[in-house]
């Protein structure tokens, strides 16, 4: 019992946690620390290899991650995408590429604590935020 409140709470401080913004410095210093998942093949969602082509800094909600990422796919530059953005609150984003069968790549994101989340690492994100405030 205890161990499952335990890990309740835990749960439920890690999804607080994670629908925070971050300040530029907490996301710049939580982008460094998961530079390592860039190249990392897994499997996504329909079974398709997908590697993670890089992790970045992006803003914050899913609109303003959404314009982001068509600005990049474009670009093919964060910062460039990054110029309609003038909040201070900051996510951090992987870029995905599917390899799929008939030889076409498609792009997409998800953000850095979903990802862990599904991978079974999010304590790793946990920790690091705790560490930065």
């Amino acid at each position: 019992m205890f161990e499952k409140e335990g890990y309740y709470f835990l749960t439920k401080k890690f999804k607080k946690l994670a629908k925070e913004s971050l300040s530029l410095n907490e996301a710049s210093a939580l982008c460094a620390e998961h530079q390592h998942l860039a190249g990392s093949i897994v499997l996504g969602d329909n079974n398709e290899f997908e590697v993670i082509d890089h992790v970045l800094v992006a803003p914050y909600g899913k609109l303003n991650q959404l314009l982001f990422f068509k600005l990049y796919k474009e670009s093919k530059d964060p910062e460039k995408a990054m110029n309609f953005y003038d909040l201070p609150q900051y996510d951090v984003i992987i870029i995905l590429r599917e390899l799929v069968a008939d030889g076409d790549c498609y792009l997409k994101y998800m953000e850095l604590d979903t990802y862990l989340n599904q991978t079974g690492t999010a304590f790793s994100i946990l920790s690091q935020l705790q560490k930065g405030r």
